[in-house]
């Protein structure tokens, strides 16, 4: 399920367990379910936390993008 938040960020829980990150949108939250769990550490990590910004479509995208192409 996804939820906004009061800052308008949205956040997004899979088997009663938070996703982490924090995204643009919801279609961004949504697609995040595509990525590994290793993955959505990973782009937490660098776009919510390195760069300071909520996690946008297109990052989801080129994540799971480079996710198609390693595999």
């Amino acid at each position: 399920m996804t939820y906004q938040t009061d800052d308008g960020a949205w956040v997004v829980s899979a088997h009663q367990v938070w996703v982490p990150g924090s995204f643009e949108t919801e279609r961004a939250a949504k697609f995040t379910l595509r990525l590994t769990v290793d993955q959505q550490y990973a782009l937490r990590d660098e776009i919510n936390i390195k760069q300071d910004r909520l996690i946008t479509w297109d990052d989801v995208k080129a994540a799971r993008a480079l996710d198609k192409e390693e595999g």
